[in-house]
């Protein structure tokens, strides 16, 4: 019993790891696009209307591509079925 239990605690350890490690390229690339739109002076504009970012949302998520309409807007339209 105790063996099964230390293999499940292994195999969550385990599973936890790979999640991190997945999303660590993706968070890193994040940052770096960050970085560069920082520098390319557009930085806490949305790169869909071009409006500012709120501080708000950007002190949230550092990285955040667009305002909160448009990221709504995508997120919408992954929602809805494709014809």
């Amino acid at each position: 019993m105790r063996r099964l239990r230390h293999d499940r605690r292994e195999e969550t350890a385990r599973h936890v790891l790979t999640a991190l490690d997945e999303r660590e390229p993706h968070a890193l690339a994040e940052i770096d696009a960050a970085e560069a739109r920082l520098s390319g002076g557009t930085f806490g504009l949305c790169e869909a209307c071009g409006w500012a970012i709120p501080l708000s949302r950007l002190r949230a998520v550092p990285v955040a591509r667009l305002c909160i309409p448009c990221q709504a807007t995508k997120e919408r339209s992954r929602l809805l079925p494709r014809i």
